[in-house]
């Protein structure tokens, strides 16, 4: 064997040992990147990953960790490497979720409140030409009854998720609006500052409600509402200035007052394109309230109800004020008590293919003549039409 063979065959093996001896230290350092610690709450392990940066590009410092998401460790910044990107475990912040069927258990208001506001911090909005694009993120509750005893503010792009419609329940420790959108009120003290894009789903509601004000882009998916009463809380869903709002696959059982109200209120234009597809509202005092109540320029226009049951309640289903455009398809009223639909004001209704087994349609002092009542196919017959008050205009 050459001499020249043998000094470039020791050349190699130096070579060849010092890649492997610099990927092994590449590796170690690699690996020090990412950090294992078990959640202190669910005891759960999580992996954080090093970081310079907070979410919004400023440099990280110790008075941006907040235990849950961004921690510190020495000199070092982690942030928590999310299962589901975008998704957090309220019970990271130290939700309980051990309400029992008397509705005893842990307060877990303030860890819900500190949840919205950290994510609220990480998960900012940012501007682009034509308005706001929302970061948003979703606050998971696991299985669990869980009690609250505030009424609880929804920012923009927020996502309220339960496990299931059966295994989720938030309760109210005593009847309140448990959710808003409304943020407060602006500089003048007048106009509410409101957030959009909220969303809530897969959660049983008790004892409390939802409010969503001007929230343009909303969906309420999947929630059962019920047990609802006292003043100024007895209602499900309270819907006010909606743009593009949709309610699906919703239960609303037992109100003192109204199941779900949809409300004209003063601002900067009509209540629109409303959806509610598949509600189910049953034992209250009027199952849903339609209320264009300021007129003129304002009312509730362009909406639909489809593929919903209103039963045993004492109103079924009540039109007032200005309201245009409405559709009620393919809907079930059973053993509504005093009225199976009412209706008064200025009124532009279709309904179609809809079946009723008492009281059909009731339509008392309107006396405008712009109003329209329309019925194709309709499971109502004529002698289950009611006119009180009314005076009818020819049509020309």
């Amino acid at each position: 064997m050459s001499r020249l063979y043998k000094i470039w065959t020791h050349a190699f093996k130096v070579n060849f040992l010092f890649i492997i001896a610099y990927a092994s230290l590449f590796s170690s350092v690699k690996a020090q990147q990412v950090i294992e610690k078990q959640d202190i709450h669910t005891f759960e392990k999580s992996q954080y990953e090093k970081v310079d940066f907070f979410a919004d590009a400023s440099p990280m410092t110790k008075e941006k960790c907040d235990g849950v998401i961004y921690i510190s460790e020495g000199e070092n910044f982690y942030k928590r490497i999310l299962p589901i990107q975008g998704m957090v475990n309220v019970k990271w912040f130290g939700a309980k979720g051990n309400g029992d069927k008397n509705d005893k258990g842990t307060d877990d208001t303030q860890a819900v409140k500190k949840a919205i506001e950290v994510l609220s911090r990480i998960y900012k909005g940012y501007p682009l030409s034509g308005g706001n694009v929302y970061a948003g993120f979703t606050l998971y509750f696991p299985a669990g009854k869980y009690i609250v005893s505030e009424t609880i503010k929804l920012p923009n792009g927020i996502t309220l998720r339960g496990e299931s419609v059966v295994s989720t329940i938030i309760h109210a420790k005593t009847p309140k609006i448990l959710f808003t959108n409304i943020q407060g009120f602006g500089k003048n003290g007048i106009e509410q500052i409101a957030s959009e894009n909220v969303t809530v789903e897969h959660i049983t509601l008790t004892q409390g409600g939802i409010e969503l004000q001007q929230a343009t882009g909303s969906l309420i998916k999947d929630v059962r509402i019920m047990n609802l009463s006292g003043k100024g809380t007895d209602t499900g869903i309270i819907i006010r200035l909606s743009v593009n709002l949709k309610i699906e696959n919703v239960k609303i059982f037992g109100s003192s007052g109204v199941g779900i109200h949809y409300e004209d209120a003063a601002g900067t234009g009509p209540s629109t394109t409303t959806t509610l597809d598949r509600i189910w509202v049953a034992h209250c005092k009027t199952g849903m309230l339609v209320d264009g109540k300021t007129g003129g320029s304002h009312g509730i226009f362009s909406s639909k109800i489809y593929n919903s049951i209103f039963e045993y309640n004492d109103i079924g289903l009540e039109f007032k004020g200005n309201v245009e455009n409405f559709s009620v398809r393919d809907s079930h009223f059973e053993q509504n008590r005093k009225n199976t639909i009412l209706i008064s004001g200025r009124a532009k209704i279709f309904f179609e293919n809809n079946w009723t087994d008492k009281g059909g349609i009731t339509i008392q002092s309107n006396t405008d003549k712009n109003s329209k009542i329309f019925l194709k196919e309709d499971g109502m017959p004529v002698d289950n039409l009611s006119s009180i008050n009314n005076i009818f205009y020819q049509q020309k």
